[in-house]
């Protein structure tokens, strides 16, 4: 199992230098990381869209997810439903989506649209082949005073994988939208996104309205939140979207 995944994850990473085509990287077959170790220290790939909603679909969403507070649970890790560990992941989220009503449920509906509307040509910036799109999976996160999500990446792997349900596919594509009041009156939360290989990283800073894509195998952690003066209301809200692929047989 871990060779086989050592090799997906080459596979992702070695069609991302159009010039190398995966085939030539994966044709050599015990020399991959000497030939890919340039690419496994840079982290990345990344798409990062600023003004992504636009400022008046922005708030309304951000206002909405304000509203929304009472419906906020701690957020989960792990296969599925998961389980709450607040040593590894600190954070209030809302994934009831289906539930969502009137203008709520339209709102959704809008984002939802604008999302899917980048897959195809994110993927194929990144190098990566077209997917047989199985959900969008829909989650609103606010991170308040001493939020924080340790080092993870999004997908799952051996007994992980094979417990979930295969019905809800495996993820590929990680969206995340930032969203928060302005003036911002937390400090902290930026997105951390790691090389494969080495102590490379880097911060995306948190703007209201800004988009973030990146392969969900990449790994990645949010920074600690401080907001300590400040209510629910000031969080560092994002929209973050999964995007999974059928399972194949």
């Amino acid at each position: 199992m871990r060779r086989r995944l050592q090799w997906l994850i080459i596979s992702d990473l070695g069609s991302i230098r159009p010039k190398r085509p995966a085939e030539r990287v994966l044709s050599r077959r015990w020399k991959p990381l000497d030939m890919m170790k340039d690419v496994l220290r840079v982290p990345g790939p990344l798409r990062v869209v600023e003004g992504w909603l636009g400022a008046d679909i922005a708030d309304r969403l951000l206002e909405r997810a304000i509203g929304l507070t009472a419906a906020f649970t701690d957020g989960r890790i792990g296969v599925d439903s998961g389980r709450v560990d607040v040593s590894i992941r600190q954070v209030q989220r809302f994934d009831a989506f289906d539930s969502l009503v009137g203008e709520d449920r339209e709102l959704a509906g809008l984002v939802t649209a604008r999302l899917k509307g980048l897959l195809d040509d994110s993927l194929k910036s990144f190098g990566m082949p077209p997917i047989a799109l199985a959900r969008l999976e829909l989650e609103l996160v606010a991170y308040g005073h001493g939020g924080f999500y340790l080092r993870h990446i999004d997908t799952l792997a051996g007994d992980e994988r094979d417990a979930a349900d295969p019905a809800r596919g495996d993820r590929v594509l990680s969206a995340v939208c930032y969203l928060h009041r302005r003036p911002r009156r937390f400090t902290g939360g930026d997105l951390r996104l790691h090389a494969i290989v080495g102590d490379a990283f880097v911060d995306v800073e948190p703007v209201h309205d800004r988009l973030v894509l990146f392969p969900s195998w990449l790994p990645h952690e949010v920074r600690a939140v401080s907001c300590p003066d400040s209510d629910f209301a000031d969080s560092r809200f994002a929209l973050i979207g999964w995007f999974r692929r059928s399972r194949t047989p």
